[in-house]
Order: structure tokens, then sequence, then C-alpha cells
């Protein structure tokens, strides 16, 4: 009996592909993107190859100037709440510190 993979129909590592590729379109951040593929059992170097190929500061950058501007957080609250939201999204905390320090400091 042939399986769908052995004639290459389906492929795991075309569909994480696609889905990074998805996902990082949306604004997700790594962290979301690699839980939801563990999640369906998808997992190794596939994953982290494929999560290699794009630039995740850049889409945390878009995300952030989306929905806050370029202007750094004022407060401490409008900080945390900023924070808090780029977690949500799946963006790692040190990214996150580098970015809004950055805003902070005016550095383009």
């Amino acid at each position: 009996m042939r399986t769908l993979e052995a004639d290459g129909l389906q492929s795991d590592s075309r569909f994480m592909d696609g889905f990074v590729r998805s996902q990082f379109a949306r604004g997700r951040g790594s962290l979301w993107v690699r839980q939801a593929l563990r999640l369906q059992g998808l997992a190794g170097e596939g994953l982290e190859a494929a999560l290699g190929e794009y630039d995740w500061d850049a889409a945390l950058e878009r995300v952030h100037g989306k929905k806050f501007g370029a202007a750094a957080p004022a407060t401490p609250q409008e900080y945390a709440a900023r924070v808090r939201f780029l977690s949500q999204r799946g963006f790692e905390p040190d990214r996150i510190q580098a970015l809004l320090r950055r805003l902070r400091r005016g550095d383009d």
C-alpha cells in the first residue's frame, strides 16, 4: 500500500513552509508559529529551517507600527501594554525589548 507522502502528494516540509509564510504575513511571531506547528506534531530541523527564512525583527516592527505607530511608549502602562500585545502575537521577549529600547532612543 502506497502512502500519500511516498507518492509526493503530501509533504510535511511543504506544509510547514506554507504555514510559516502565511502566519508571517498575518503578523504572527516565531514563538506562536513554532507552538502551532508543534501542536500539529511537526517539529525538528525542518521547522527551524522554515523559520530561519524570515526576518522576524521586520515583522515585529511592522506589527508594532500598525498597532501603535512609530512613537515610543510614553508611560510605563503603555510600555507594558505594548509588551503584552506583542508577546501574545508570539514575538520573543528579547526582540520586543530591543525594539522598544530603539524607539525610546530614537534609533532607526
